[in-house]
């Protein structure tokens, strides 16, 4: 008889606890961004358009810390990306290869950021005008940015 006293006091501590942990549980939950999001110099962000795809965007972020991305600096799929202290170089997906360049400014807003991209190029144009900036070409595509999970 103790025992199902005891039970029955039992019951609303569990639902209190239940009540209690359920918000908890609640907040691991993401509804934000899913896919990858990754900071690649200053405020400028990598992010992954399809969970399947190796495909990424490009975004400057408006406020800080990656809070604050708007639209894609550009309207093509990027597949390869590189960069150094002076600007972004991008490959995008299509049937020829194209290049973007990215300058590396003191840009404050998506405007001014989407002002300092340059292309599309072909290879040849590409790397002369990186020849231009950096004044050789021994900046690359670095791989492991394309890939998910650094």
């Amino acid at each position: 008889m103790q025992f199902k006293a005891r039970m029955k006091s039992a019951k609303p501590i569990k639902n209190l606890a239940c009540l209690f942990l359920l918000p908890l549980l609640l907040t691991g939950c993401s509804w934000g961004d899913e896919y990858d999001t990754h900071q690649l110099t200053g405020r400028y962000y990598l992010s992954k358009i399809e969970p399947s795809l190796d495909e990424w965007d490009l975004y400057f972020d408006q406020e800080t810390r990656g809070s604050g991305l708007g639209e894609s600096l550009l309207k093509r799929p990027i597949v390869e990306v590189g960069f150094n202290e002076k600007c972004i170089i991008l490959r995008v997906a299509s049937a020829s290869p194209q290049f973007y360049i990215a300058l590396m400014t003191d840009a404050v807003d998506q405007v001014e950021a989407q002002a300092n991209v340059r292309g599309p190029m072909t290879k040849h144009e590409f790397q002369n005008f990186k020849q231009e900036i950096n004044g050789d070409t021994l900046l690359q595509f670095n791989p492991s940015l394309t890939k998910s999970g650094w």
